[in-house]
């Protein structure tokens, strides 16, 4: 397989995307210049020592509890508000009340309250349409979580994913050096194939096992069937419209200059008043790649039991569970069956 680099999109998002958006045109921009380009080939061979998990986590831009504020709600604005009934999900009544968000600055790079949760739930549904649209894809998945109470040293993952059935290939790159793992909906009795690596992989063969079973559930907080960045995204948008639909003791900020591995990318931090309102997370960073409107990475915290008074670089680091990123997107050659064949001679599944 030859190497190529991720081609620049065709599609340019507009740099005063958010000046348009507050002056009543964002949302035909999201889905007037959506049109992503697919990706370039993925090399066979890296030096996975470089790997690192990128760090994402930063402060919270703005508080919007003392930003300059308009009290012009959606219609100020030409935005209509989403309807409860299209969002079943949600489980609750959606007030509407005015709210507070940032000025509509014509060079504005930030946007608050409402407008955040808006913004990062429409590029989430663009990004959904988009994969959906393809047929199989790969990617370097990297990963740490905290499982039974402990956080789990940093993975990297070479992944294929195909959709339809959905099917996955994993090889681990940093962590368990060499792992394989296979998975393909409705065969091998529904259970994913499991090759060690290092010396137990040399030692002992392929073992079968129930995706959501203890065992395969000992390493990680999600099971192989919910993997990748369609699933990730899925479930990002249905709590995601509860967040805006609920419209209260949520914050949410988004900036528009960040990058990953140099990909141009939204970011939105998201904070959460207290476990009631959300009872697992308490605030997370999220990272959503400007030319395909796709989740690249993703850190969330949970709530400090302790209740010890931290700064908030020290709470974020005590309360880790989740730190993911997708690098190396790659979607413009499909994945043949051979890619999610045991059989495959560039795999070690047969023994």
């Amino acid at each position: 397989m030859s190497q190529r680099s991720l081609p620049t999109p065709t599609t340019v998002w507009p740099s005063n995307l958010l000046a348009i958006f507050v002056s009543c045109l964002g949302v035909g921009v999201l889905y007037a210049n959506f049109d992503p380009t697919s990706a370039g080939a993925d090399p066979d061979e890296f030096d996975s020592s470089s790997i690192q998990i990128p760090d994402i986590r930063v402060p919270l831009p703005i508080d919007p509890a003392t930003a300059v504020t308009e009290d012009a709600g959606y219609d100020g604005v030409g935005l209509s508000a989403p309807d409860p009934s299209d969002r079943k999900e949600a489980g609750h009544e959606p007030q509407l009340q005015h709210e507070q968000h940032t000025a509509s600055e014509p060079n504005a790079r930030e946007l608050t309250g409402r407008f955040a949760l808006l913004m990062k739930v429409l590029l989430l549904e663009a990004g959904q349409r988009f994969l959906s649209g393809q047929h199989s894809y790969q990617a370097k998945f990297s990963r740490r979580e905290r499982v039974r109470g402990e956080l789990r040293s940093a993975e990297v993952i070479r992944m294929k994913i195909r959709h339809k059935p959905f099917s996955l290939y994993m090889k681990w790159l940093v962590g368990d050096k060499g792992r394989e793992v296979l998975y393909v909906d409705g065969e091998n009795d529904c259970q994913m194939i499991v090759k060690l690596g290092g010396l137990k992989g040399r030692l002992l063969p392929a073992l079968n096992l129930d995706p959501c079973g203890s065992r395969a559930m000992a390493e990680s907080r999600h099971p192989v069937t919910k993997a990748g960045i369609l699933a990730l995204t899925k479930e990002l948008l249905a709590k995601r419209w509860i967040d805006v639909e609920r419209d209260t003791n949520v914050r949410c900020c988004m900036t528009t200059d960040h990058q990953l591995e140099e990909r141009p990318c939204y970011c939105f931090v998201t904070e959460w008043e207290n476990a009631t309102v959300s009872e697992l997370y308490r605030k997370s960073t999220l990272l959503i790649d400007k030319a395909f409107s796709i989740p690249v990475a993703l850190q969330s915290y949970t709530w400090d039991a302790d209740g010890e008074l931290l700064s908030d670089e020290e709470l974020d680091k005590r309360t880790l569970i989740e730190d993911y990123a997708y690098t190396d997107f790659q979607s413009d050659l499909p994945l043949t069956a051979a890619a999610f064949n045991r059989n495959n001679a560039e795999y070690r599944l047969r023994r």
